[in-house]
């Protein structure tokens, strides 16, 4: 992917930016005055943050996979800066079991916005943030780290590209906190707990419940412990 990359002080968020630019477009802000996270809930952006976009090509039945594609790819990044992150599906990445990043993909006719944000000076600490959050306090520049994720993107859409899924859903599972441990999914009207035995080829969570049958989640909040369930 050749990227074209465009920077912006202030905009309402990256995302609805890059909806007017083409695919292999990039976008990011020093400012969000309405940023997003997933479900509509509020992503809070303090200055000093990065607010990214990529504009990517769609991909049929298969799109939602751009979200696995995408957290393999920051966690890669990060770690390459010296940060040991996990993946908390399906796509929020962690830093010492705080949110560190999230990922938000919105469809819009033939591509795919997928917006990045990570916390690189602050932690939103508010009541509607869904899990705890912290932040890298790096030095490393915002422009270091954008070409950086161009790469890794690059590189994991042309292994999806050629080979599939099954490499990309390797990496993530080894990347992934709660695999075989007990795990909460928060549905829209229930809170289910169960072993997390995999991460199915469609991006499903395999969760083995307490009486041996299978459940097969595709959408949903994961916690690791009722504590953290409010």
């Amino acid at each position: 992917m050749n990227w074209k990359i465009y920077h912006f002080n202030s905009v309402k968020s990256t995302n609805d930016t890059a909806c007017s630019y083409p695919i292999g477009t990039v976008v990011f802000a020093d400012k969000q005055t309405n940023g997003r996270g997933r479900h509509g809930r509020l992503w809070i952006s303090q200055e000093g943050n990065l607010f990214v976009s990529f504009v990517l090509p769609e991909y049929g039945y298969q799109t939602p996979l751009l979200s696995f594609i995408t957290a393999v790819s920051v966690k890669e990044t990060l770690d390459d800066f010296g940060f040991s992150c996990q993946i908390k599906w399906p796509n929020d990445i962690l830093l010492n079991h705080k949110k560190i990043a999230g990922i938000l993909l919105e469809q819009h006719d033939d591509k795919v916005i997928v917006g990045i944000g990570i916390n690189l000076k602050n932690a939103p600490c508010n009541d509607d943030v869904l899990y705890p959050a912290t932040a890298l306090n790096t030095l490393v520049g915002k422009h270091e780290i954008i070409l950086a994720l161009c790469h890794k993107i690059t590189k994991n859409l042309s292994i999806f590209n050629q080979d599939g899924f099954d490499i990309i859903r390797h990496k993530w599972l080894q990347s992934a906190v709660g695999i075989n441990e007990r795990i909460f999914v928060r549905l829209p009207h229930e809170t289910i707990s169960g072993v997390f035995t995999q991460l199915t080829p469609q991006g499903a969570i395999s969760l083995k419940l307490d009486d041996g049958t299978v459940r097969f989640i595709t959408a949903g909040d994961v916690f690791f412990n009722k504590k953290e369930i409010t």
